[in-house]
């Protein structure tokens, strides 16, 4: 008894990416977050994190990476992903 091999031609389609109101959405969320969290005014100075995501919302292109935060001794690690059933998401990491 072997595994059932699948037929190459019954291939499901990828889902629609995000539209641009999604995007909007995902990033408004995550700016709602980082007001809550203090930071939205000191990450307009030390990085172009909202460049980044206003580049994602205009383009729909997946972006992703940190960005180090060293007067916090944190790292700010972000995911912009256009695939539908994913959200996009942003955690801040404690690097020590």
């Amino acid at each position: 008894m072997g595994k059932k091999q699948r037929d190459p031609k019954k291939q499901k389609p990828p889902p629609p990416p995000k539209d641009e109101a999604a995007r909007q959405r995902d990033i408004d969320a995550i700016k709602q977050k980082l007001t809550e969290a203090n930071l939205a005014d000191d990450l307009s100075r030390i990085t172009d994190i909202f460049e980044r995501m206003e580049t994602f919302i205009s383009t729909g292109n997946a972006d992703s990476g940190s960005i180090p935060l060293p007067e916090y001794k944190r790292a700010l690690d972000y995911v912009f992903t256009p695939r539908a059933h994913l959200h996009s998401s942003m955690k801040l990491r404690y690097t020590g």
